[in-house]
């Protein structure tokens, strides 16, 4: 587990602390391992929610990304399509001819 600078400063001035009060009856302090941390309900209901708010955030983020991925590529579809179509028409010879209309006024 990767810690952040600040948090290894705090970890660090928290162990210095204790080995400071526990000096004077001869305990060095080199290690703290904290077990069993029961927060209150509250709290614990307001982990969860941003627990599951983040979740939820990555889920919509990933599904947005996945509709414009596939949106892309449909597109590209389409495109490599007409190109196909347009040179199948070409190498053949054979084009579709409109007439075009006149009217005389």
């Amino acid at each position: 587990m990767r810690r952040s600078p600040a948090e290894i400063r705090s970890v660090t001035s928290y162990v210095s602390s204790l080995d400071e009060a526990t000096n004077k009856w001869g305990v060095k302090v080199n290690r703290v391992e904290l077990q069993d941390i029961d927060p209150p309900r509250e709290i614990r209901d307001a982990m969860e929610k941003q627990m599951r708010a983040e979740r939820d955030k990555r889920a919509q983020i990933l599904n947005a990304e996945g509709q414009k991925e596939a949106t892309i590529r449909e597109s590209e579809g389409r495109m490599q399509q007409a190109i196909n179509h347009a040179e199948g028409a070409s190498s053949t010879g054979c084009y579709t001819l409109r007439p075009k209309l006149r009217l005389s006024s």
